[in-house]
């Protein structure tokens, strides 16, 4: 079966790549962010650790053992060094020090799993980019193709044989 294209599908062809290509442009390095990752070193800040030093001279004062143990314990792990976590490129400074200052360096200090900023971002952000390119990549050319798909089916019922 031979495929004919008149001057409006050729049109229609040239339209649609153009429009294609500069979508591809403007929403691939977006999506690209989202997927690409980046390094933050993350550790307690010196109010912290004062802190729990604090906490240690205080239960070390009222002979408070358990208390003394579990501060020294927590001081020892947050004064280790630098966690790296790794985030995405496509998250702000802000929302990153939001992060690591409500979630990862309690995390650090009491010693439990470090949440994945990372994973949890990429989730949340990626399906929706994706869907938002795909949908204003394809659906203005082939709302425009079956526009004129309607009109040229108008027109033929119009024909006089």
């Amino acid at each position: 079966m031979r495929f004919r294209l008149n001057g409006w599908h050729r049109l229609w062809v040239v339209v649609s790549v153009l429009w294609v290509a500069l979508f591809f442009f403007i929403f691939a390095p977006q999506i690209y962010r989202i997927y690409s990752p980046k390094q933050h070193k993350v550790a307690p800040t010196q109010e912290q650790l004062h802190e729990l030093l604090d906490i240690m001279e205080q239960a070390k004062t009222e002979k408070d053992q358990e208390t003394y143990d579990l501060a020294s314990q927590a001081y020892r792990r947050a004064s280790a060094g630098p966690v790296m976590v790794i985030f995405s490129s496509a998250q702000s400074a802000t929302e990153v020090t939001d992060i690591v200052r409500t979630k990862i360096t309690p995390a650090i200090i009491a010693g439990k799993l470090i949440p994945n900023p990372y994973d949890a971002y990429v989730q949340d952000k990626a399906r929706p980019a994706i869907l938002r390119f795909v949908i204003l990549t394809l659906g203005p050319p082939l709302g425009l193709l079956l526009l004129g798909w309607s009109i040229a089916w108008i027109r033929r019922g119009f024909r006089v044989p």
